[in-house]
Parts: structure tokens; sequence; C-alpha cells
């Protein structure tokens, strides 16, 4: 049984609470009190296991959330954001401390990866749903549903729970698979909501990994014919009339013809150079802007609708601003180890999921946003929980082969 001991129910509710329910809009006021007392109560238990010990991922997830904490004066003495607004607008962020919590009570990494794939049903049950009645909003925000591209574009809240149960079905498929067509309908998905959301760069990322996590298991002469059959399917795309594809085209146009011009490169360079209001604030970031009073959330709030200068359409700039480059920094290093540390190809997803975080840290708040950090925090704990069980047990081996 799933929820079986007290500390499933635990970390079964904090994805849920992380993900603000999938941030549905008629909320009662109760649930949104309920989530924070729950984060709150979630954060204090864990800040007592904090430990640095010889752990790969604790330093960089340390780095960043100690970054977290400094940035809460900062938005106070700095943009005079009332302590209350920097405590909740920087409360969400703080579930980073769970890592530590997880690897104290050394968490079944099965078990978050059902926890995870209920989710992610969930996350694809709602998705089509919403597209179903897309003339009204029940999740997210009106702005994240626009008549454009050829289709009602809707970024459905959660997606980081969608996207690594469909980088577990990828790792879990093949012809002698237990469940074959639950992780086949994942798959589709995986691909098909992406097209829908006619978002290019999570699309192309979905069929690079798709295309890689094949490649490695088939021969030479059967890789050339994928290469072809991709390059051919996507010509016939782009020369086709279907109204997404030519949504896609026509934005993609529109990019190029941007250049530097381009509104993420435009608000990158202001965010970095122009915001902070001192050198101190350029190292260790502003804090989180949040609260209808706060001079800081106003002003990003104005660059937002004046001038199209969202921070979460910046990524890890968006981190930078906020917590400074000591976060930043233990970002860089939480990937440079999903490419230096192995990983048993059980558990290859995990490296697929990081990976997706990198090649989108530049244009969304996938690094950040509150549908993706608890997911982001137990992809990090389930690397480093088998890194240190395949350590341990090469610890073993070589005991056992030592001679006496």
């Amino acid at each position: 049984m799933l929820l079986k001991r007290p500390k499933d129910i635990f970390v079964f509710f904090l994805i849920l609470f992380s993900l603000n329910y999938f941030s549905p809009v008629d909320l009662p006021d109760i649930f949104k009190q309920l989530r924070y007392v729950y984060l709150i109560i979630a954060i204090c238990i864990s800040i007592f296991y904090l430990d640095l010990k010889g752990k790969k991922f604790s330093v960089p997830v340390a780095l960043i959330y100690i970054s977290i904490l400094i940035s809460i004066p900062f938005a106070h003495f700095t943009w005079q954001q009332s302590w209350s607004d920097c405590f909740i607008g920087t409360l969400p962020y703080m579930i980073w401390i769970c890592f530590f919590y997880l690897l104290h009570v050394k968490y079944p990494i099965e078990k978050l990866e059902k926890m995870l794939l209920i989710y992610g049903t969930l996350y694809i049950i709602l998705y089509f749903f919403q597209l179903a009645h897309s003339n009204s909003v029940y999740f997210g925000f009106d702005e994240e549903f626009q008549e454009s591209r050829g289709i009602t574009r809707i970024i459905f809240p959660g997606g980081s729970v969608f996207f690594i149960s469909v980088f577990i079905a990828l790792n879990r498929f093949n012809l002698k698979s237990k469940y074959k067509i639950v992780w086949l309908a994942f798959l589709i998905a995986g691909i098909l909501i992406p097209i829908l959301q006619v978002t290019r760069q999570l699309i192309l990322f979905v069929l690079i990994i798709y295309t890689y996590h094949v490649s490695k298991k088939i021969q030479t002469r059967s890789k050339v014919m994928l290469v072809i059959l991709i390059t051919g399917i996507t010509i016939y795309l782009t020369k086709s009339n279907i109204p997404v594809v030519q949504g896609i085209k026509d934005a993609q146009l529109e990019t190029n013809s941007e250049g530097l011009e381009n509104i993420r490169i435009k608000a990158a360079k202001y965010f970095i150079n122009d915001l902070a209001p001192n050198n101190i604030n350029k190292f260790l970031g502003n804090g989180v802007p949040h609260g209808e009073k706060s001079k800081y959330n106003i002003y990003t709030t104005i660059l937002a609708d004046t001038k199209g200068y969202y921070l979460s359409d910046v990524g890890i700039v968006g981190i930078y601003i906020m917590f400074g480059i000591i976060a930043v920094l233990g970002y860089c290093l939480i990937w440079i180890r999903s490419f230096t540390i192995r990983l048993p190809e059980k558990y290859i997803y995990l490296k697929y999921y990081l990976w997706f975080l990198l090649f989108t840290c530049l244009t969304s708040n996938t690094v950040y946003g509150e549908g993706y950090l608890i997911t982001n925090v137990l992809a990090i704990y389930s690397y480093q929980s088998i890194s240190e069980n395949l350590n341990m047990q090469k610890s073993k081996r070589s005991l056992l082969t030592t001679p006496i």
C-alpha cells in the first residue's frame, strides 16, 4: 500500500501542497492557509536534518537554501518589503530543505516514483479537461490561456510531475515491459501535450530525449533508419498546413527576425544590469517580490505589464535576481554532477529530468517555479540516494575481495 506509513502520507501531501493543488482558480482561502501551515511544518521538521558530510548533492542544495534565507532581509531592507510579505513570498522556495529530511529517513525511491506517476496522471487528466473547456479558466491564470499559433494555448500548472512521469515511462517501456500500454500512453502524451501547448523548446527536448534513449538500444543501421524517419516526418510537418504546425513555424520566424531584440534577451539584460540597486544585491540577490503593497512587487509587475519583462521568462536569471550568484552556483554544480555521476539504467530518467531543467533554464521558470520546485527536490534526492547506495555496494564488494 502506497500510503502505509505516516512519512508516506507526509511526502504525498508535501507534493500536493507544493504544487498548490495545480493552482485551481476558485480555491477557498482555507486551502491556501492549510498549504502554508503544512509547508511551514515540513520546513521546520526538515531543518534539523541539515547535513553536508560526504554528500554529492548536499552542498549545492545547501548553497541554494542558504541563499534563499539570506535573500529575505535584502527584500526587506533594500526594497522595504514587509517582513510578512518577505516570508510568505519566500516560503514555497524553502522546501529545498526537505531534501535533507528525505535523506535522513532514506525514503524509498520506488514510492516516490509511484507518487510522481499518480500526480503525472492527474496532470494529464486535468490538462485535457481544461483543454475541453478552454473558454473558462479552471486552473492557472488567464494570461496562460492564449488563442494563438493555431490553437488555444494552455500552459497548465504543475508541468514537472508530467515531464518526470514521461521520462519514467520512457525508461520502463520496452517490448517485454509490464503495463506496456500505460507507458505507451504516457509517451504519447509526452509529445502530444507539448505540441498542443505549442511550446517549441519542450517539443524539441522531448524529441531529442526520445531519440537519444531509443538510439542507445539499437544497432547502427537502425539508428540511421531512425534519423531518416525523424527527418522525413519533420520535413513533412514543416511543409504541411496544419494550424498548430503553422503557428510554431510563424513563432520561430518571428523569434529569428528579432535577434538580439528578442524580449527575453532584453529582459535578461535589464534584470542583470539595472534591477539591483547596489553591488551587494547584485551578489546576494534581492529576494522574492510579493504582496500588493510591496514596492518591489509593484515595480516588477510594472516591468511585466509595460515592457514584457517577466522574471519567469528568464529562468536562471530569475534565480540570480532573487537569490544571487551563490544560488546559481548551486544549480551549476547540480547539472555538472548530473553528467559526472553515473546511474543504473533503471534510474536514467533522473538524468533526463535534470537535463530537461538545464535545457529550459534560460527561457522558463522550470528551475524554480511553483509547479516544478518539489519535483526538482525529489529528483535530486533520488539521484543522491541511488548514488549513495551504489557507493555502499562497491565498498562491500571491495571488502569481500580484499585479501586477509
